[in-house]
């Protein structure tokens, strides 16, 4: 079961989180006309919108079948995701939604069984449903209790990261100053409200912007090399 940092209430349960996700990400992409569909997608560098489509497919497909980087056919990250667009291309993209919900409906039976953190698949899915909007123009869900709960959760590793590498603490702080992950005390400060850091530490902000948003040191390198989880974006990226 999955639970917020600061509650004993759960939540939801990972698999849910991914069906509902899913659902709404598929709702979306069939919206679409051919143009968007061909959208470039600014996170992704290189990737159309129809591309993000392929590779979620992919990671499914993978995830049920116990694949993942390190495969003789995909032996790095790039490669693996790479392999998701290009089996996938030339291939009309409502195709590509029915296949998905084919290996994700055995992935969400996969999932149910998971009652601890919420797993990558999960993440990744919620990330790039972001990065869908911000290519579409169609911005929404920034406040989820889906992406809090995984800001909460990254944000945990990176001042646990921190404090491991370099015996000093560090806040994370809304944009209203209230503290939401870290020490409070600190006077080291990252800015950024839960959709902001989610943002961030998956690689879908630049380190001048993350590093904007750092301050109370001369020396961010310490704070800034344990944030990106994937990243950072090779320029800044507005949603």
């Amino acid at each position: 079961m999955v639970t917020p940092a600061d509650s004993s209430t759960p939540v939801d349960t990972p698999s849910r989180i991914y069906a509902r996700t899913r659902e709404t990400v598929s709702d979306l992409v069939r919206s679409l006309d051919s143009t968007a569909l061909a959208a470039p997608v600014a996170a992704c560098p290189g990737w159309t919108v129809h591309d993000v489509v392929a590779h979620l497919t992919g990671v499914a497909t993978d995830a049920v079948n116990g694949v993942g980087p390190g495969s003789p056919t995909a032996p790095t990250l790039e490669e693996w995701t790479a392999r998701h667009v290009d089996e996938w291309r030339g291939t009309a993209t409502n195709v590509v939604l029915r296949e998905w919900e084919r290996s994700a409906s055995q992935l969400e039976v996969i999932l149910a069984k998971d009652d601890g953190p919420m797993p990558a698949v999960v993440m990744d899915l919620l990330c790039h449903e972001q990065d869908l909007r911000a290519a579409v123009g169609r911005p929404g869900r920034r406040e989820s209790p889906e992406i809090e709960l995984g800001a909460r959760m990254m944000a945990q590793r990176w001042v646990s990261m921190v404090q491991s590498a370099t015996g000093t603490s560090i806040a994370t702080v809304a944009e209203n100053g209230e503290s939401w992950a870290g020490d409070a005390t600190s006077p080291v400060t990252f800015r950024a409200d839960p959709f902001e850091f989610f943002r961030a530490t998956f690689g879908r902000r630049s380190r001048a912007q993350a590093e904007r948003r750092l301050s109370g040191t001369d020396d961010p390198e310490p704070y800034l090399q344990h944030l990106f989880v994937f990243g950072p974006a090779e320029h800044d990226i507005a949603e």
